[in-house]
C-alpha cells in the first residue's frame, strides 16, 4: 500500500517528503500535501489575472473611448460584459468543475483568458481596420469574462479536495481574496499615461499567460493521491443528481437567496459608488482611497474569521454576526456619505464595513458547502454567483430610477466631472446623451441600506445550519476511534 501511494504521488508531482499526515482513517492516514499551497496560489493567480483583464478599462473610460473612437456606453460594456456572460457560464462552469474536474476546468479557463487577452491586444495593432478594433476588444472581453465563473466557483472545491478540515476556511479565504480592484485602479491610469492603451494590455496579458503556463505544466492532477479528510474521501454526487438534490435543501435556499441579493446589491453599488458620493462633495481620488481601504484592510477580518472558524467550526454564528455588524457599518457609511465634509467618519465606517463583510464571505461560502454535502462544492457556490449577477442588473436599474436631480447646493459643491466619472452601464442605456449631469443618489443609498438590513435580518431569523459535512466527519471520527476489530465488523455490516 505504501509503495502504491508513493507511485501515485510521483505521477502527480508529489514526493514522499511532501506528505504531511492528518487524522487517521480506516485505511491508514488522511494526508495533506505541500502541493496544496501551489494549487491555492494558482487559483489566486488565475483569479487575479482574469479580474485585471475584465476591469482594466473602467478606471480610464474616457481615454479608452477616445482610443477606440467609440461611445461611453460601449466602453462601459467592456467592463459589464463579464456580468452578462457570467449568468449562462455560471451553469457551464459548475458542470465543468463537477464533471471533468479541477485541472481540466482550470486549463479551459486559463487559456480562454489568454485568448481573450490576445484579441484585446490584436485590436490595438496598426494593420487592424478601425471598424474592427472595438468588435475585437469586445470579443476578447467576452471570452475572458466567460472564464470568470470557473475561477470564482472553484475555491471551495480546492479547499475540500486539497486541505484538511482545519484549513478549509483559510484556504477559501486565500483563494477568494480580491486585490484586483485596488491594483487596477492604480495601474490602469498609470500604464496608459506612461505608454498608452496597448502597453497596458501587454502588461495585463503577462499574468494571464503565466497562469495558463503554470496550469498546463504545474498542475498534474485534480485531486491529491490521498484525501485530506473524511468528507473528501467520500464520493460527491454527479452534477445533475446534485442539482436535483440541492433544490430540496430548504436551509440552503434560505441562505443563498438572501446572500445572493446582498451580492447583487454590492455589484450595483460598485458600479455607482462614485456617482453616489461625488454629488456630496467627495472627489474621485478620495472615493478610490475609501475603496482601497475597504478591500485592503478587509483582508484582516477575512483572515481572522477564517482562522477562528477553522478552530471552532462556528460557521453559522460567525456568518450571522459578521453579516449583521457589516450591514450596520455599511448603513452608517452610506448615511455619512450623504453629508459633506465627513471624510474621517466615512473612512472609519468603510474600514469596519470592509473588515466585517470580508470576514463573512469565506465563512458563508463554506457554510453553503456544509449545508449541501455531498453535493459537489462548485454547484453550491456557483448558484450563489448566478443569483448575485442576476440580481445586480435589476438592482442597478432600480438605483438609477431612484436617482434625483442635484439640489442647488449639490450643484455648487459636487466633484463629479465627466473626465473622471466612469459611466454606469444602466445609466448609459437610460440616458439619451453622454453629456449628462450627475444625479443625487441619496434615496438609492437609503434603499440599499434598507435592503441590506432585510437580507441580514432574514438570515438571522430563518436560517439554521444543518452542518451535513461536519456531522459526517464527526460520525466517521467516532468509528475510526473504535478498536480495529470493532471497525472491521462495522464496515462489514455497512
Amino acid at each position: 500500500m505504501a509503495e502504491d501511494e508513493s507511485c501515485v504521488g510521483q505521477l502527480v508531482g508529489v514526493e514522499d517528503s511532501d506528505i504531511i499526515t492528518n487524522d487517521k482513517n480506516q485505511l491508514g492516514q488522511y494526508q495533506v500535501y505541500k502541493q496544496r499551497w501551489f494549487v491555492a496560489f494558482l487559483v489566486v493567480l488565475l483569479n487575479l489575472s482574469n479580474q485585471l483583464t475584465i476591469q482594466s478599462f473602467s478606471p480610464a473610460a474616457s481615454v479608452v473611448a477616445e482610443y477606440y473612437n467609440t461611445s461611453d456606453e460601449n466602453v462601459n460594456l467592456l467592463y459589464m460584459s463579464y456580468v452578462f456572460v457570467s449568468i449562462p457560464m455560471g451553469f457551464v462552469s459548475m458542470w465543468l468543475l463537477d464533471s471533468i474536474g479541477l485541472r481540466l476546468s482550470l486549463l479551459i479557463g486559463s487559456w480562454a483568458n489568454v485568448i481573450g487577452n490576445t484579441l484585446r491586444l490584436i485590436s490595438t495593432l496598426h494593420f487592424v481596420p478601425s471598424s474592427l478594433t472595438f468588435p475585437l476588444v469586445l470579443t476578447g472581453q467576452f471570452i475572458a469574462g466567460s472564464a470568470f465563473p470557473i475561477f470564482t466557483n472553484c475555491p471551495t472545491k480546492v479547499s475540500e479536495q486539497w486541505f484538511s478540515e482545519k484549513e478549509r476556511t483559510l484556504s477559501t479565504m486565500i483563494t477568494t481574496t480580491g486585490f484586483a480592484s485596488i491594483l487596477v485602479n492604480i495601474l490602469s491610469p498609470m500604464l496608459i499615461e506612461y505608454k498608452g492603451v496597448q502597453f497596458m494590455l501587454i502588461i495585463y496579458g503577462i499574468p494571464a499567460l503565466l497562469g495558463a503556463v503554470l496550469t498546463t505544466f504545474g498542475l498534474h492532477s485534480s485531486v491529491p493521491p490521498s484525501p485530506p479528510s473524511a468528507s473528501a474521501s467520500g464520493n460527491t454526487q454527479p452534477f445533475w443528481t446534485g442539482l436535483k438534490q440541492i433544490l430540496k435543501i430548504k436551509q440552503y435556499w434560505i441562505f443563498v437567496v438572501a446572500y445572493g441579493l446582498g451580492g447583487g446589491l454590492d455589484i450595483s453599488f460598485g458600479a455607482l459608488s462614485e456617482e453616489m458620493m461625488c454629488t456630496h462633495g467627495y472627489t474621485p481620488t478620495f472615493i478610490g482611497l475609501v475603496s482601497a481601504f475597504n478591500i485592503g484592510i478587509g483582508i484582516i477580518g477575512s483572515l481572522a474569521a477564517s482562522l477562528f472558524v477553522d478552530r471552532t467550526k462556528l460557521f453559522e454564528e460567525t456568518a450571522k454576526v459578521t453579516l449583521s455588524l457589516g450591514v450596520v457599518f455599511s448603513s452608517l457609511s452610506m448615511t455619512v456619505s450623504c453629508i459633506p465634509h465627513q471624510e474621517v467618519l466615512i473612512i472609519i465606517f468603510s474600514i469596519l464595513n470592509g473588515i466585517l463583510f470580508s470576514a463573512a464571505y469565506p465563512v458563508s461560502v463554506e457554510l453553503l458547502v456544509e449545508n449541501t454535502y455531498p453535493v459537489a462544492e462548485a454547484t453550491s457556490l456557483g448558484i450563489l454567483g448566478i443569483i448575485s449577477y442576476t440580481m445586480s442588473i435589476p438592482s442597478t436599474f432600480m438605483f438609477e430610477v431612484l436617482s434625483q436631480p442635484m439640489t442647488p447646493y449639490e450643484e455648487i459643491h459636487q466633484k463629479c466631472t465627466l473626465s473622471h466619472r466612469p459611466p454606469s452601464y444602466t445609466g448609459s442605456i437610460m440616458r439619451k446623451s453622454n453629456i449628462t449631469k450627475p444625479k443625487d443618489m441619496t434615496v438609492a443609498m437609503m434603499v440599499y441600506s434598507g435592503l441590506a438590513s432585510l437580507q441580514a435580518l432574514w438570515i438571522i431569523l430563518f436560517f439554521k445550519s444543518d452542518n451535513r459535512r461536519l456531522n459526517t466527519e464527526k460520525s466517521h471520527s467516532l468509528i475510526t476511534d473504535l478498536p480495529e476489530s470493532v471497525q472491521e465488523s462495522t464496515h462489514v455490516r455497512a
